[in-house]
């Protein structure tokens, strides 16, 4: 109960500051490099993303992101800290490296470059995020780079150097954070369940009175310590002003020599932007991306996708009957629909829906949207790695449908991509593409239709992400039925 009270002390305290200060953090871990894969990233990031959320942050979490997701992020994260009480905290765990006296992000994909002369393309300058914050006009910036790992490409070249380089473009009242000095390489090493650096900073992050310069001090007094020397974190520093991530009379969430606790599925506020459709229920926009689908390298544009399968109140509205086995269940899927009997629901649904145009997704934006899109944790089903959690299929359904959003969503607020109904996609079945391609719609005419995602009579093996199955466009059955799509206006 104490525990408790100090706790809703410190929420009480923070929400009387955030009426005058608005806390905005990015926090990015990239540990699925291709040639170079991390341990501590994605952790360390997690953990970040949760000590800063105790701290009053309104937090944008992203995980493993490629080179074009990464931009966008970091531009949505440049309009969300326009604001003159802003403080703004901009957190990187992964690869990092310096080229011609300037740091660069890695994303992932990008470090098996042939030369040093790719970074420039395909790497993401640190002078970008300090770019959008001097265009903030703000009160307060902090970057936070955990990334000066060795880095392995090119090596030996006259302008590619150890670590990453000190700060060149600046913005006002900043103070950036290196993992170790300028110049200089930082292991991939543990501090309790979390990365030395990071370890450390969350250790004094979260200390009541500590001020943002006596929580950097700290931290590198712990790192200098644990490594024996070896690894100085670096700092520049221009705040004049105050800060405390929690003040002298805020008690701190009660600490233990447990590590952070993250559930597998973390919160990830302002991922979606939403809509809801009087017919459809709530379609969730999908930021365009690029991940790897088979051999295929896909890149989409953004996109609408429903939040749930299209139930059997949704069908008997439009249709005015329901061809469900399992009857009675009006938020349940509705199944026994053919690809072919969806194309007469869609043109109906687009006769009576004022400007948009709903459709099926492509096998692609299915894959994508149920893997996560851009915000993906890499989970084996659609919203986590163990099926109990986010899906019914043979062994915990019952042999029936269940309504649906009885099971957890996914890192996009999407739910049942896994499991309950097999999903009708637009394409036909045949051959991935191979190498890059933009928006695939899949091959030419054959005789299947695409089907993903797996249902409740089916093994857990068949409800993967990854997973696809194909069916003739005429056929029906208790276990298939479909969510829509459509493209922004």
């Amino acid at each position: 109960m104490k525990n408790l009270l100090l706790l809703l002390a410190a929420v009480l305290c923070l929400n009387a500051a955030a009426q005058t200060e608005k806390r905005v953090a990015l926090v990015v871990g990239n540990a699925r490099y291709t040639n170079s894969p991390l341990t501590n990233p994605v952790k360390d990031a997690r953990a970040m993303a949760a000590a800063l959320r105790e701290a009053g942050f309104s937090v944008m979490e992203r995980y493993d992101l490629r080179y074009d997701s990464l931009n966008r992020v970091v531009t949505e994260f440049g309009r969300k800290i326009k604001d003159p009480d802003a403080v703004a905290l901009f957190y990187f765990s992964g690869h990092g490296v310096q080229y011609a006296g300037e740091s660069y992000l890695v994303p992932i994909g990008s470090d098996n470059l042939r030369d040093e002369e790719d970074i420039e393309a395909f790497c993401v300058p640190v002078g970008r995020i300090t770019g959008k914050m001097q265009l903030a006009d703000n009160k307060l910036n902090i970057l936070v780079l955990d990334a000066c790992r060795t880095f392995p490409i090119a090596k030996g070249t006259k302008n590619l150097n150890s670590g990453l380089a000190e700060i060149t473009q600046t913005a006002p009242q900043l103070l950036v954070a290196y993992a170790t000095s300028p110049g200089t390489v930082a292991a991939d090493a543990a501090y309790e369940n979390n990365g030395l650096f990071t370890g450390a900073l969350l250790k004094y992050l979260r200390t009541p009175g500590y001020d943002l310069h006596k929580v950097f001090l700290e931290t590198r007094k712990e790192v200098v310590n644990r490594s024996g020397g070896k690894q100085r974190p670096g700092l520049y520093d221009e705040v004049t002003s105050d800060f405390f991530f929690f003040p002298p009379t805020t008690p701190a969430p009660t600490r233990t020599e447990t590590p952070v606790v993250v559930t597998e599925a973390p919160v990830l506020p302002d991922i979606r932007q939403t809509y809801t459709d009087p017919l459809m229920g709530t379609m969730v926009l999908v930021k365009g991306g690029t991940f790897d689908m088979g051999s295929a390298n896909v890149t989409l544009r953004d996109y609408y996708i429903g939040e749930t399968e299209v139930t059997q109140r949704q069908w008997r509205t439009v249709m005015g009957s329901d061809p469900s086995y399992f009857k009675n269940c009006d938020d349940c899927p509705v199944e026994q629909v053919s690809w072919n009997d969806i194309q007469e629901f869609l043109q109906k649904l687009n006769a009576r829906s004022t400007g948009a145009r709903y459709r099926l997704p492509t096998e692609a934006e299915w894959e994508y949207a149920a893997g996560g899109g851009a915000n993906s944790l890499g989970y084996t089903y659609a919203g986590g790695s163990k099926i109990e959690d986010v899906a019914w299929y043979d062994s915990n359904s019952g042999n029936k449908t269940h309504p649906v959003k009885e099971k957890k969503a996914n890192e996009l607020d999407l739910y049942d991509m896994s499991g309950n109904v097999w999903e009708w996609c637009a394409d036909w079945y045949g051959d991935y593409p191979s190498g890059p391609v933009n928006n695939p719609t899949g091959p030419a005419e054959v005789s299947f239709r695409v089907l993903r995602g797996g249902g409740w009579r089916f093994n857990a093996g068949d409800c993967r992400v990854a997973y696809r199955y194909g069916h003739a466009p005429v056929f029906r059955g208790s276990s298939i039925g479909f969510r829509v799509a459509r493209s922004p206006q």
